[in-house]
């Protein structure tokens, strides 16, 4: 249920706030009086595309905020909960922003979205029916869905099921135009994943090897200086060059300091540092000598370490940016491989598994063709029936069914609604059906048998009361009564007999304040009520017109 409407800086509107009730709201007001605004911002709210000639002239952005209380419908909390939209009390809150540039900003509890999630939530909180916008009525492709949702306690489940296996059936067929369409293509991934794994196997990659080589190819670069200065620093440390071997000195000052260690501990400290330097320099040159065995400065090993790395890095650009990376790669287009040298087992199965799932297709859909042709019949006579109550007594209505050529996601039924209005007159689409005043009433007659189903809670009407007038229209009044019963109603109207109907009542006025033009939507009071709908009756307020006004909202209060 719609709770508050909020508009700020939108049209002739500078600040506006609606609380609305359940049942029955009733807006009327001048002609100009701004009523079409209201219903503006409120397509505007709940997804319409944005239009940055509704700001206010004079502000950088408009403000529209709508808040709901929720009925708990399943699909919507799932949707909800699946984009992190927590809700509190039971409460929506849905705020749009339109930038005078162009820039639309909306918010569901706080959390940005885009606009065709907005639109999407929008389908289970609000079913707005402007004077021209009867888009699911007069859209045949939509007939289908409405007598599916006057039928749902008996074909939900069978329409649940089909849904299922024609998503499958669709699958199914999909995945095996994508193998069969296009073998040249599948011929040649096939010879290129042959390609690139053998490239890769081929050099027999180990992770690290490019790490090592790399040292290896350091040290075999730069061999002739490591000779030369660790080869120097055996001779001056212990063959002797042109100076005395480092070895020789120490030697020659350990035997002395042995001597006079004993003299005290400072002097013995002496002595065991310089045995320490004494072992060590025979350490240090015993391994220098064993390092120098090793290094080989054959530049043909060298070449070879630096032909398999560049081999490596060649492998690097294509395949990833290190050998762990290159070698996943291969295990993934190993497997790629295989489903595609596999495919011909794959096209068998999913050739099996299409021809079970269209019998299967079948079967369902045949049963969902019967039921719905049985629900047809209620639907047929509750509308007319209804009609009739509408001052539609001549009306003949009836549902054509086509079997359609393919399997559609809703089976293999093609439905329209078809219409005569008068006797003699021949059935045709609804859609064809000219007259303002009729399409509203038929659209109302549709609302009200489809009511118990409907899991919309707010229904808005803008102008329903066109083309009619009299008893008709005092006919319609009760009959949106009726559906307010069950659902939120809002209705703008010019027709004081379905403004007394009302539950709540609102005065759309327009005035001029400091040469500025502002739209104003104010909650009547009973005798504000009388004044209005004394209005609405004659334009001048008489003694007989206010009499008429009170017995009307008397009389509508009765029923």
């Amino acid at each position: 249920m719609l709770l508050e409407l909020e508009i700020t800086n939108f049209a002739l509107i500078d600040n506006l706030k609606v609380e609305f009730q359940r049942g029955l709201n009733i807006l009327t007001g001048e002609t100009g009086a701004g009523k079409s605004i209201i219903i503006d911002a409120l397509n505007m709210v709940v997804g319409d595309r944005a239009d940055r000639e509704f700001v206010r002239t004079g502000s950088n952005k408009c403000r529209i905020q709508a808040i709901f209380s929720l009925n708990h419908t399943e699909d919507l909390l799932n949707i909800l909960n699946d984009n992190g939209i927590d809700l509190e009390d039971d409460t929506l809150i849905i705020n749009r922003e339109i930038h005078v540039n162009g820039r639309s900003v909306s918010r569901i509890n706080g959390v940005i979205v885009n606009q065709s999630f907005l639109k999407l939530v929008a389908e289970y909180l609000i079913d707005i029916h402007g004077q021209h916008e009867h888009q699911s009525l007069m859209n045949s492709t939509n007939h289908i869905h409405m007598l599916d949702a006057f039928g749902s306690n008996k074909i939900s489940k069978l329409l649940r099921e089909y849904k299922e296996k024609y998503k499958s059936f669709l699958d199914a067929k999909k995945e095996l135009n994508s193998i069969c369409n296009n073998i040249q293509e599948r011929e040649r991934q096939i010879e290129l994943l042959k390609y690139q794994i053998n490239e890769i196997d081929s050099s027999k990659l180990k992770v690290g090897e490019d790490e090592e080589l790399e040292k290896e190819i350091n040290i075999l670069s730069n061999s002739e200086r490591i000779i030369s200065v660790v080869q120097g620093a055996c001779n001056d440390l212990y063959n002797g060059s042109q100076y005395i071997p480092a070895i020789d000195l120490v030697s020659r000052n350990l035997k002395p300091l042995l001597n006079i260690s004993s003299i005290n501990e400072v002097l013995k400290g002496f002595y065991n540092t310089i045995e320490e330097i004494q072992i060590k320099i025979d350490d240090v040159v015993r391994e220098m000598r064993a390092y120098l065995q090793q290094i080989d400065h054959d530049p043909t090993i060298l070449e070879s370490l630096e032909s398999r790395l560049n081999l490596i890095n060649n492998l690097k650009r294509k395949y990833g940016n290190t050998i762990k990376e290159i070698i996943d790669y291969r295990n993934k287009i190993n497997n790629e491989l295989e489903d595609f040298v596999n495919s011909e087992v794959r096209i068998n199965k999913l050739e099996g598994m299409i021809n079970k799932l269209e019998i299967e297709l079948k079967d369902i859909s045949v049963k969902l063709s019967t039921e719905r042709k049985l629900i047809a019949v209620s639907f047929e006579n509750g509308l007319q029936d209804v009609l009739k109550t509408l001052n539609m007594n001549r009306v003949t209505f009836t549902i054509r069914f086509e079997e359609s050529l393919d399997y559609t996601p809703y089976g293999i039924d093609k439905v329209e609604f078809l219409i005569s209005t008068n006797i003699g007159e021949p059935l045709k689409s609804l859609t064809k059906v000219a007259s303002g005043g009729e399409i509203s009433r038929i659209m109302l007659a549709f609302k009200t048998i489809l009511a118990n189903v409907d899991k919309v809670d707010t229904l808005i009407f803008d102008e329903i009361d066109t083309g009619i007038s009299g008893n008709t229209a005092q006919i319609v009044g009760e009959k949106l009564r009726e559906i307010a019963e069950k659902h939120q109603i809002i209705c703008i109207t010019h027709l004081p007999q379905i403004a007394s109907m009302a539950n709540e009542h609102f005065l759309i006025e327009k005035n001029v304040v400091v040469d500025n033009t502002k739209t104003t939507v104010t909650r009547l009071t009973s005798k504000e009520r009388v004044n209005e709908i004394g209005r609405l009756l004659g334009g001048e307020l008489t003694d007989l017109t206010l009499k008429h006004a009170k017995e009307m909202i008397t009389k509508a209060k009765k029923n």
